[in-house]
């Protein structure tokens, strides 16, 4: 048997930056960046051998989700953002005693805007949430997502909506409360996570992938 080199103590396990990426003034502007010029849509999810393709199903996911149009790409804000946010993850991947060493490429899927409503403000009336899932799939996009993010966009204005892993028997999330405003969460594709029901207000967060040839 061939001597493996290469060891993650923690590559069943999540990463979070103590301090913010960006700061309070950056995530206000990416928020009213994304709400004034990407385009808006209901997430929908596709259940395994239903053909009709995506539906709704607010029982499991209730999130609008904002996403950049072909214009916006060629922005040079939105360009800004998203290449500070490739960087901190790319340094963090490569850290020797920290990353996770994964082979990654870049961003083939721009980020998005995820909005999650409380139920008083949701035109469903149903608290905005996304129960357990993977960010891999086994289509050829998804099946190249190496590395998820989760750029934390604002705080103390949302109760609920904790971003949580299933790496036990138990859900395990920040132990320090609210993540602080522009701090951000990197985690494998594999792992199972959920955004829990928003209970009061608005969360808002940026979320996207780092993409390489599928895991092997």
């Amino acid at each position: 048997m061939n001597k493996l080199s290469r060891k993650c103590s923690w590559i069943n396990g999540f990463a979070h930056s103590r301090e913010p990426l960006f700061t309070p003034e950056d995530c206000k502007e990416i928020i009213d960046h994304g709400l004034n010029n990407w385009i808006a849509s209901e997430a929908k999810i596709e259940k395994p051998g239903n053909r009709q393709g995506h539906q709704l199903d607010l029982d499991y996911r209730n999130v609008t989700i904002f996403r950049t149009t072909e214009e916006c790409k060629r922005d040079s804000y939105e360009w800004g953002f998203t290449e500070k946010i490739y960087n901190n993850i790319w340094n963090f991947n490569e850290d020797v005693d920290n990353g996770y060493g994964f082979d990654i490429e870049g961003m083939n899927e721009p980020p998005m805007l995820m909005r999650y409503e409380a139920p008083d403000i949701n035109k469903h009336n149903v608290a905005g949430k996304y129960d357990w899932h993977l960010d891999i799939g086994s289509d050829d996009e998804m099946s190249t997502r190496k590395l998820a993010y989760t750029l934390h966009l604002n705080s103390g204005e949302f109760e609920g909506g904790e971003l949580q892993w299933l790496l036990g028997n138990e859900p395990s999330y920040l132990k320090d409360g609210e993540p602080k405003v522009g701090t951000m969460s990197i985690f494998p594709t594999y792992l199972l996570h959920r955004v829990t029901p928003v209970t009061s207000g608005v969360r808002y967060a940026l979320v996207g992938w780092v993409h390489g040839d599928s895991f092997r």
